[in-house]
């Protein structure tokens, strides 16, 4: 059976296969609309398509070199579900949209099941998820970021894919100035959160890192939200959302009385009942805050759109480039960057081998290895003027 990885282009997915030679092209599948994508371990191609209000889910085959549709479903046409993860077989789909009716903002289906049977998650009711902003797979843990109080990631047991476990949540730190947190990423003992904190016209873009070390890459940008054309290129290329609802935060009078009178002593009553409920994780993390042991300031900013873990080094789309921390050489590392033939990268795809990544735009993709690292001119200037400053 193919390896396959799927790449999800403006107008079709396109099936690979990776190896240290690069990557081999084996279909393509057209859709009137950008699709999401993941493989199941038996090799079907789960695909994700939103057309108007109505969410649809594709499950094709590859059979004899040739690409056969073999299920189709309306999931809903009343809830967008626009997020997708793969664990072995179970395909997980996620919405973000809040509807004013009732809905499972979380569910799953079985591709192993030969009827593949959309069943909703029972946990989520405990962890009282609503509305989804990002969740990834890493492990035997499904790790979904809630961006509806209270925000913060939610960890879910999958060691058995179909009967996933409610396990832990790390609280968002709240504040009247909340950062909007954009997109976030996990491996095996790190986790990576991009957020942007509004202050009037300006915009500061973080990029969290917690583990072992914990530090806060963070860029400045002056003026942002002026009316001019260049900033406005500038807010879509790092995809913000209107000024009104970057700068709304979600803080409410009722956050304190739940944090510091409600929040214990649930904690207190989970714990009694629940040994993995007083376990942090491997994130050395309780609560996900802008409060890390180092922050690192960069003399030109970068504009982070995108993360992602492939083992120990932790790649970003940034600046239109594909930049890594390398953890190999440092607990915390320098900033440095990739030779790449695409222009205006957007997304990063997992290639299912160490030490590379594919990048894609809307209508190239490549393969980057770790090998072609080089540091241009962003990178060194970086590097030549960073300071470090350590938190007390």
């Amino acid at each position: 059976m193919l390896k396959l990885i799927s790449i999800s282009l403006e107008n079709c997915i396109v099936l690979t296969e990776a190896s240290s030679k690069g990557l081999t092209e084996v279909a393509r599948i057209p859709f009137p609309k950008p699709p999401r994508s993941v493989v199941c371990e038996n090799g079907l191609v789960i695909s994700l398509v939103r057309l108007g209000v109505d969410c649809i889910v594709y499950a094709h085959e590859i059979v004899a070199g040739e690409v056969v549709v073999r299920w189709e479903r309306l999931v809903s046409s009343d809830i967008r579900y626009s997020h997708i993860a793969v664990k072995g077989n179970v395909v997980y789909l996620g919405t973000f949209y809040k509807s004013n009716v009732p809905f499972d903002p979380l569910i799953l289906i079985d591709f192993s099941e030969p009827d593949f049977k959309v069943k909703p998650i029972k946990d989520v009711k405990s962890a009282h998820l609503s509305n989804i902003l990002r969740f990834r797979v890493c492990g035997s843990s499904l790790y979904v970021f809630e961006n509806n109080y209270p925000m913060g990631v939610f960890e879910f047991d999958i060691s058995k894919p179909n009967s996933p476990k409610f396990r832990l949540v790390r609280e968002l730190h709240i504040s009247n100035h909340l950062q909007f947190v954009k997109n976030f990423a996990v491996s095996e003992d790190r986790m990576a959160i991009i957020s942007n904190y509004n202050d009037n016209l300006n915009l500061t873009n973080y990029l969290h890192v917690y583990g072992p070390k914990s530090f806060t890459i963070m860029s400045y940008f002056k003026e942002l939200y002026k009316s001019e054309a260049k900033y406005i290129a500038l807010r879509d290329e790092m995809g913000l959302l209107p000024e009104s609802v970057e700068l709304g935060a979600q803080y409410h009078f009722g956050y304190d009385l739940r944090r510091k009178i409600v929040k214990p002593i649930s904690r207190f009553i989970q714990a009694f009942f629940s040994k993995n409920i007083s376990k942090h994780g491997r994130f050395n993390v309780k609560t996900v805050s802008y409060l890390t042991d180092e922050l690192v300031p960069l003399s030109v900013p970068l504009r982070i759109v995108d993360v992602m873990f492939n083992g120990d080094v932790l790649f970003f789309i940034a600046n239109e480039k594909v930049g890594c921390l390398d953890f190999t050489k440092s607990k915390v590392p320098e900033v440095e960057f990739l030779q790449t033939k695409i222009e205006s990268p957007i997304k990063l795809t997992h290639p299912k081998i160490s030490g590379c990544i594919v990048v894609r735009s809307c209508t190239e993709y490549e393969l980057l290895m770790m090998s072609k690292i080089k540091d241009d001119d962003l990178c060194a200037e970086n590097q030549q003027k960073r300071k470090v400053q350590v938190r007390d």
